[in-house]
């Protein structure tokens, strides 16, 4: 998410609001629901959809603007953008306490799928996601959670008596912020867009650094020395090697958020250039099929996040600020090793500190 204001601020994946730049997260949730088994009618596009859809893109819209002040709170329309400038104030200038704060900089940096601070315990911060997770997906199917439980019951840890908001606030007040209006609002609907944001979230570049599965597929870098991958071609990315943290990242994160390019949800080849776009996607129908179904927690969903989407590398490290390309040089490191241990300027023992991870 990119503010066109003069200051660049690159959140996530990015969401189309007034002012932003783009709607890549409901570009990627759409895709995701049109292939799914709780389909969106093909031609559904981020201009065309419905109030019922919107429940869902809230939701998924929720952890870059956990007190919905990018909306006006309307009876009527759960759509309706607001001048975007109280979302500005609170997150330029905002109290650390409050939730765009702490989601962005601060502790609840997971629901973005980063760490909360630099040399933050990768395990740490997968179990912060899976927690979070386990809530809201068993919320989305109603599994013995409901919209009406108070956070104190639910995130004990997150909320207590003096945060904003305290922990007597319920899940359903925690989603609809400062919007309580709109008479339709669909809580498991938000939950579940809600997960889908912090699966697609882990797959940007900016977010996580994973191991790529198919270096033969880069191409040669842009013009301004950006990565990319061959014509037709896309990043297939495994398990997480590093979580990063927002605070002190460059502005390379933004450029791996979106593209200006087109995207058409039902095409999913015009997300190719957008590094993790097609992984992201990929999971976030599976998470959709499981929803669809009723799946339970413990039938096949926890393993799915905890072996599949957020599986750490055997060589994971602990959280930091980068914008980490490294996929790239992980695969270039072992080709100059090979070489230089084939042509006898490098000796074998050298060759792992080449390629650490």
């Amino acid at each position: 998410m990119v503010i066109e204001n003069g200051k660049d601020l690159y959140l996530s994946y990015e969401i189309g609001v007034e002012g932003f730049k783009e709607s890549m997260h409901e570009d990627m949730a759409i895709a995701a629901f049109i292939g799914s088994k709780h389909p969106f009618p093909e031609g559904t596009e981020y201009n065309n959809i419905n109030a019922d859809q919107w429940e869902y893109m809230r939701g998924l819209i929720w952890s870059d603007d956990p007190t919905c002040l990018l909306f006006v709170d309307s009876k009527e329309r759960n759509n309706q953008i607001s001048a975007a400038t109280d979302f500005l104030e609170e997150f330029l200038t905002g109290d650390e306490s409050r939730l765009t704060k702490r989601s962005h900089f601060g502790d609840l940096q997971f629901l973005h799928a980063m760490g909360s601070q630099d040399n933050e315990d990768p395990n740490v911060t997968k179990k912060n996601m899976i927690d979070w997770l386990e809530i809201m997906y068993k919320l989305a199917i109603g599994q013995d959670v409901a919209a009406a439980d108070r956070l104190d019951k639910r995130f004990p840890d997150r909320f207590n008596s003096s945060s904003i908001p305290s922990d007597d606030v319920s899940i359903k007040q925690l989603f609809l912020g400062t919007t309580p209006s709109y008479q339709h609002a669909d809580i498991p609907k938000r939950a579940l867009g809600n997960c889908l944001h912090m699966i697609q979230d882990s797959y940007a570049l900016g977010h996580t650094l994973r191991r790529l599965k198919n270096p033969d597929d880069l191409d040669a870098d842009d013009e301004e020395g950006y990565r990319r991958f061959k014509p037709g071609k896309y990043a297939k990315l495994g398990p997480v090697i590093t979580f990063h943290t927002y605070a002190n990242q460059s502005d390379r994160h933004s450029h791996y958020d979106g593209s200006k390019l087109k995207r058409v949800p039902s095409d999913l080849d015009t997300f190719n250039n957008v590094i993790g776009a097609r992984d992201g996607i990929d999971k976030s129908r599976k998470l959709i099929n499981f929803f669809a179904q009723k799946t339970k927690w413990e039938d096949g969903v926890r393993a799915f996040l905890d072996q599949e989407v957020f599986a750490l590398d055997s060589n994971v490290t602990v959280s930091n600020s980068q914008v980490d390309e490294r996929f790239v040089l992980v695969f270039e490191k072992l080709v100059v090793g090979i070489l230089g241990l084939a042509l006898g300027f490098l000796p074998a023992g050298l060759l792992l500190d080449v390629f650490k991870i």
